[in-house]
């Protein structure tokens, strides 16, 4: 059975309240073998309050380093992938 190909493309807009575009997004994608695994990640601003695009920059920042380590250090090992994902968005929460 062939794997399925995955393609992956985002675009934000800047909107009508800042001048500055607050929104981040991350999608990773990798080859394990038999199949791909991706993380697709959308972090919108904060309705135009000031810092929104920090934010977002923050939270895109700490799943992009969870992919790279704990996601890849932990690849056989679902349990462990699932806790630091969670782990990972409660640390962008606070």
């Amino acid at each position: 059975m062939r794997k399925l190909i995955i393609q992956a493309a985002g675009v934000t807009d800047l909107g009508s309240v800042k001048k500055v575009n607050q929104d981040s997004f991350l999608y990773k994608v990798a080859d394990i073998g038999d199949s791909y695994v991706g993380i697709f990640a959308v972090a919108d601003g904060v309705g135009g309050l000031d810092s929104g695009e920090v934010a977002s920059a923050i939270a895109i920042s700490n799943i992009n380093n969870w992919w790279e380590q704990d996601f890849k250090n932990n690849i056989d090992k679902p349990n462990n992938i699932i806790n630091s994902l969670i782990l990972a968005f409660k640390r962008s929460n606070e």
